[in-house]
């Protein structure tokens, strides 16, 4: 009895005890020495820290200014202007035209808000009222043809101004396209789109006009400056008047190579950036550099392509120091139809590339291959 007396009384006095004030004790002490042992490296980084930044603030003082020798700095000025000389010239000629056919209808209408902060849903209505009501200055309808250009230039200029939707792809504007596919369709019927003023290539026998009677050719400055451009037009590929326009001395080499049975012929090479239809290349029936030798002589090797045209030289020069206008340049076939009075058929530019095309294909030649 004693002992299960004194196993009773051990178990209460040990029960007795105040565990939650132990308990509280023992977790406050391994506390409060953890937070002691982490004072150290606390106090430690904040001293390593700012030392860091101190150093690192010195050496981003000590910093040498940009070196602009060898890589200039750009401004953002510089930078759009540089895309913007990229650009190619008819491109921005035609979205110009475009935009101000735009502002004219949009001023008409009485809508002062700009196409860029328009809202989708808003333009997209705003766009199939102008496709159905815009007109030429005379009131007669475009082309089909022409309303699929001022889409395309509306585009680009939305492009430009960072519009976020697409007038030719984004389905915001699916409305808007429907009604200018069924403009176009309704112009088709109604005879638009057969283009009657079209250029037209001239055939052989007005080709062999044009030598006979003495425009093309090597003897005075308006055959050779003639027969120059018909050869630029046919052999590399030139179109109407801005290529032509475009070109400079310094694309033009004088060069030999060997022909067919150990020859050598002489041509000339055009040097050129490569653009969507033509890459250069060499002509082996060329009068450029006979016309070099007649402009004047501080010009033989560079300037403009085509040069105003002395009527009547003095000298062995035939050409001003002066750059051909682009109104002149761009009527030169015109006026050799209307020399030799070609009628019924538009003659222009144009028609020198339309007549290379016709005789590739009357020779067979794959369409692809066909530029």
């Amino acid at each position: 009895m004693e002992e299960t007396n004194w196993s009773s009384d051990f178990y209460s006095d040990i029960f007795s005890l105040d565990f939650d004030s132990l308990f509280n004790t023992i977790e406050l002490e391994s506390l409060g020495s953890k937070e002691n042992s982490d004072a150290v490296p606390e106090v430690l980084n904040t001293t390593n820290q700012e030392s860091e930044r101190a150093v690192l603030t010195e050496t981003t003082n000590n910093l040498p200014a940009p070196d602009e020798s060898r890589f200039p700095l750009t401004s953002t000025d510089q930078i759009q202007e540089t895309i913007k000389e990229a650009q190619n010239k008819n491109t921005q000629r035609s979205t110009n035209t475009w935009m101000r056919v735009w502002y004219s209808w949009a001023k008409s209408r009485q809508i002062n808000e700009s196409i860029e902060t328009m809202a989708p849903a808003t333009l997209d209505g705003v766009l199939q009222k102008f496709s159905l009501e815009v007109r030429k200055q005379d009131v007669s309808e475009y082309e089909p043809d022409s309303h699929k250009v001022m889409q395309a230039a509306l585009e680009r200029y939305l492009s430009t101004q960072k519009y976020p939707y697409s007038l030719i792809n984004s389905l915001e504007f699916s409305s808007s396209r429907a009604v200018l596919e069924a403009k176009a369709k309704q112009l088709g019927m109604n005879s638009y789109g057969k283009r009657k003023n079209r250029a037209l290539p001239y055939n052989s026998a007005e080709e062999e006009s044009f030598w006979s009677s003495g425009l093309l050719g090597d003897h005075d400055g308006v055959a050779l400056t003639n027969v120059n451009f018909k050869n630029l037009s046919e052999h590399f590929g030139f179109r109407g008047c801005q290529d032509h326009y475009d070109a400079y001395v310094q694309d033009f080499e004088v060069a030999w190579i060997q022909i067919h049975g150990g020859e050598v012929a002489k041509c000339v090479r055009f040097n050129e950036n490569p653009t969507k239809t033509r890459s250069g290349g060499l002509s082996a029936k060329h009068t450029v550099d006979q016309e070099i030798q007649r402009r004047p002589l501080e010009m033989g090797t560079s300037g403009p392509l085509y040069l105003a045209i002395i009527q009547r030289p003095k000298t062995e020069v035939w050409y001003a120091k002066s750059r051909m206008g682009e109104h002149k340049l761009g009527s030169i076939m015109k006026t050799l139809a209307q020399t030799i009075s070609i009628d019924g058929k538009k003659i222009s530019n144009h028609s020198t590339r339309k007549a290379v095309v016709a005789k590739l294909k009357k020779a067979g030649q794959p369409r692809h291959k066909i530029i």
